[in-house]
């Protein structure tokens, strides 16, 4: 590849081995793209979790407001009460509860906050009643 005064020259073989020049207009300056992130980004647990949130991910800049965004629907998850009709009920609940609290607190929860979400709700989903 050489660099002109004006062009970037860069010499390629292809199938019929010839040598085809392309050339490339020099920009004067950096071009830089803001864009949201699309789901294309996201693997595993976290493309599972923007699956079954529906989050809007149009408005994260990075993977850190995913996240953030993720820690905090954890918080609103593990901070509410789930009163139940009888007060063994309740009582029996909130020591499930707790313990799940306790196992995801674990490290090797902590390193994917997608998870930590997707199994708090699977857990709690059904106690809203």
């Amino acid at each position: 590849m050489r660099i002109g005064q004006n062009y970037t020259f860069c010499t390629y073989k292809f199938k019929n081995n010839k040598n085809q020049r392309l050339n490339y207009r020099k920009q004067n300056t950096d071009t830089i793209s803001f864009s949201a992130l699309k789901k294309s980004v996201f693997m595993g647990f976290d493309l599972a979790c923007v699956n079954m949130f529906k989050i809007p991910i149009e408005k994260f800049k990075s993977t850190d407001d995913f996240n953030e965004w993720v820690l905090n629907q954890y918080q609103n998850l593990v901070n509410k009460t789930y009163p139940a009709r009888n007060t063994k009920t309740s009582e029996a609940r909130e020591k499930y509860l707790n313990n799940w609290k306790k196992v995801l607190q674990q490290p090797k929860y902590n390193k994917n906050p997608a998870l930590k979400l997707i199994i708090m709700h699977s857990i709690t989903k059904n106690l809203d009643i």
